[in-house]
């Protein structure tokens, strides 16, 4: 199998996002493959996963298709349309109030209770998205967003010019982006790259 990408949940579980063969879990006896055959325009192309504080685990293919399997098994199916049918779900992350953003292909949205708004204001394809309680972090080609949930049509905008692939944030709430230049900090709105001070990190970073 091609492995994309995978984590550990907090019951030992492993998961594992596979191309062309759906998501694996693997417990401490036995391995489960999910695939959802009830949809024939699902993919098994599986680009993003993500295990919520409930327990739900996530995960989005490259045909805009967004499925959840919950702690009873129930499973949850989203769909993010697009015009040529190609909409890789690029990151998923949950708020500490149980809210979704999803970013893909074709930008950034938020959801509650499954029920998705677009964020018109973010136009180009997200590279990662960090929550923040339940506000987000968003990367682009050129720009890092930072949208508030309670006014989701105001966008907070560093016109950085960089490409940046990765995001987090430490103990102190300090955010850090990642690009293929070297990683900033919203210290100083990003401005500053610190692989010029740390020639180790004066590299492309993608992962935080």
């Amino acid at each position: 199998k091609k492995v994309t990408s995978m984590f550990e949940d907090h019951q030992g579980t492993f998961w594992f996002c596979t191309m062309d063969d759906g998501i694996y879990s693997l417990p401490t006896n036995a391995s489960v493959v999910y695939r959802d055959e009830r949809h024939e325009n699902s993919s098994n192309n599986i680009t993003a996963i993500h295990r919520s504080p409930s327990g739900t685990v996530y995960f989005g293919d490259d045909e805009g298709n967004l499925n959840g399997i919950t702690p009873t098994g129930k499973q949850l199916v989203d769909h993010f349309y697009s015009v040529d049918g190609y909409n890789r779900v690029l990151g998923i992350q949950t708020t500490e109030g149980g809210n979704l953003w999803v970013a893909t292909d074709e930008g950034l949205y938020y959801g509650q209770r499954h029920r998705f708004r677009k964020i018109k204001s973010v136009i180009t394809t997200p590279k990662a998205i960090l929550v923040d309680r339940e506000d987000v972090w968003c990367s682009t080609s050129a720009h890092i967003y930072r949208v508030s949930a309670s006014r989701l049509d105001t966008v907070t905008s560093f016109a950085i010019q960089k490409r940046f692939t990765a995001l987090g944030k430490d103990g102190e709430g300090i955010v850090w982006a990642g690009g293929i230049e070297g990683i900033y900090c919203s210290r100083d709105s990003f401005r500053s790259n610190r692989g010029e001070k740390y020639p180790q990190l004066c590299t492309r970073i993608v992962s935080i």
